[in-house]
């Protein structure tokens, strides 16, 4: 589950809460049973690496590209900023240079790509 926080009507961080699920099978009837219904399937390979305060994810996603995601796993902090900066400086220093931060999440961009495809 995912729970989103803005800055005005720009998506600003998340707060995650995952579990794993032991069978995909009985957890899509028990969405179906409440009602939920299937909107997009995504089909990614993950690559998780991990130090003292990141989790470092590289996804490649089917039909949308690679993605890098960085997660802060120090300290709770109240200043999301300050964290934001971390995270940049921490890729800095890697020598990564990264494009623009993605406002979507990959569900909305899938979502928007087969919402676009349909239109034609």
């Amino acid at each position: 589950y995912k729970n989103n926080h803005f800055n005005g009507a720009d998506w600003f961080y998340a707060d995650e809460y995952e579990i794993q699920v032991s069978d995909a099978e009985t957890a899509k009837k028990i969405f179906l049973e409440l009602g939920l219904r299937e909107l997009v399937v995504i089909n990614n390979t993950r690559h998780v690496f991990q130090t003292d305060q990141y989790e470092i994810v590289v996804e490649d996603v089917r039909d949308l590209g690679s993605f890098l995601e960085v997660e802060y796993r120090g300290a709770d902090t109240n200043d999301v900023n300050a964290v934001r900066q971390e995270i940049f400086a921490f890729l800095a220093s890697l020598g990564l240079n990264v494009g623009e931060e993605s406002r979507l999440g990959k569900l909305e961009m899938m979502y928007l790509k087969k919402k676009a495809a349909k239109a034609r």
